[in-house]
């Protein structure tokens, strides 16, 4: 499965931390934001995943590269205007090709790994669609119960 990761927003609530650097390249406890993000979706099994960026945000690039040193495929693909999540998606519509995917935005720390419980549940439940809802970041997923064309999760 492929991994699109969203970092191109501009915001600057986080002023000054990001006075030098984009929001996903905050560094804590040592690295980016970003780079914590790309460990745990390789830890989860992802390989090829492609960065939507804005044209500011070279530091990004220079800093990933090609992804090698993670052994991950990194791919950018310029959003030219903040138009929203949708219009991120649909500029990396051609390296989709119609296939699964998992959306990530950038700027999230998050407590452990949620790619690898969030993997199984979608692939337990065998629906088209599997969240992790903002309030669960932090508590591990532990099953997808199906019902009427939804995935519901239990956390704990």
């Amino acid at each position: 499965m492929k991994a699109v990761i969203l970092a191109a927003n501009p915001s600057r609530r986080l002023s000054p931390f990001i006075e030098h650097r984009t929001k996903p390249m905050i560094r804590v406890a040592g690295g980016p934001i970003l780079e914590y993000t790309l460990k745990s979706l390789h830890q989860a099994g992802f390989r090829e995943i492609m960065m939507v960026v804005n044209h500011e945000q070279e530091g990004i690039r220079a800093h990933f590269g090609s992804g090698d040193h993670l052994n991950l495929n990194l791919e950018y693909v310029v959003q030219e205007s903040p138009k929203g999540i949708g219009n991120a998606l649909w500029t990396c519509r051609s390296w989709l090709e119609n296939e699964p995917f998992c959306l990530v935005y950038g700027d999230v720390l998050t407590d452990g790994n949620p790619f690898i419980p969030m993997l199984d549940a979608y692939s337990e439940s065998g629906q088209d669609l599997a969240l992790v809802p903002s309030s669960c970041l932090f508590k591990r997923i532990r099953k997808c119960i199906p019902g009427s064309g939804d995935a519901y999760f239990e956390t704990g």
